[in-house]
């Protein structure tokens, strides 16, 4: 039996979620909750994407990647503050409460590892 693609994606959505809210609750280190965390965010939106639409690959990427832009970019703005959400933790944990370079590489590198592996997995089809 066959799993469909979409199945695939929304079974790696559900494995990388698990692993977002582990970082979440129990890491407090320097590398793993802000750099690994944000590279992980941009893999979850995308296989989310992927899961839920027929959205093609390059479509999903560049929504991805605007989402995980978007919201750094509203840290720098504190949005969280403007809209009344600055001491709620679960949503300060979720958005970030502050922009740092560091997680727009962190999104950068996770396009294109994302980018990487759908060439690999397509051109092993072949």
């Amino acid at each position: 039996m066959v799993m469909s693609p979409r199945i695939i994606y929304f079974s790696v959505f559900i494995g990388i979620l698990a692993v977002e809210v582990c970082i979440a609750l129990f890491m407090r280190d320097a590398f793993i909750r802000p750099y690994f965390g944000d590279f992980l965010a941009t893999i979850l939106v995308y296989v989310a994407i992927r899961g839920f639409t027929s959205f093609s690959v390059r479509n999903s990427l560049i929504i991805s990647l605007i989402i995980s832009y978007s919201v750094e970019t509203l840290q720098a703005v504190n949005v969280l503050y403007f809209i009344g959400f600055n001491s709620n933790e679960a949503v300060s944990v979720i958005m970030g409460s502050s922009f740092d370079w560091g997680d727009m590489l962190a999104y950068t590198v996770a396009g294109l590892s994302i980018l990487l592996f759908e060439n690999k997995i397509s051109h092993s089809k072949i």
